[in-house]
């Protein structure tokens, strides 16, 4: 399970990428509505999810830089396995969602709200410069300002 104590370490990645958008998904592949882009070179996926991501997130960004433009998605097979890196850079277009309610917000903040809506996406993180959040079925946490 996603747990709420990765918010500290999650922040860290700010020191490499502008905006990092997280997809947990449980189970094999993609979720709906999101697709891969292709990136060249591509950096290595399967690693586990955890206090050591923002280095890997650094190490992908630097491999290339067109990495940090995509969501991240991280996988499991069962709800009593940990996350894995499963793909970089992936491109999201969840099916349309109510967006009158909050000013100012950007595509990269509406899309992790509906993709959190799905099923078998237990959550979407964005973590920007100035903020970040988490969005779980649908609702929004801020997690970091």
């Amino acid at each position: 399970m996603y747990k709420p104590g990765y918010h500290d370490f999650l922040l860290d990645c700010r020191k490499f990428s502008p905006t990092t958008l997280l997809v947990f998904h449980n189970g094999d592949g993609e979720p709906c509505y999101a697709e891969r882009m292709l990136r060249e070179p591509t950096a290595t996926t399967g690693s586990a999810f955890n206090s050591n991501f923002p280095r890997l997130l650094e190490r992908a960004v630097s491999t290339n830089p067109a990495i940090h433009d995509g969501a991240i998605l991280l996988n499991r097979r069962a709800n009593t396995d940990g996350y894995f890196i499963h793909s970089w850079s992936m491109r999201l277009f969840p099916p349309p969602t109510q967006t009158d309610f909050l000013a100012n917000k950007g595509s990269a903040y509406w899309s992790c709200l509906a993709m959190s809506a799905l099923k078998n996406v237990e959550c979407t993180v964005l973590i920007a410069s100035t903020e970040a959040y988490e969005f779980r079925d649908g609702d929004t946490t801020v997690i970091a300002k």
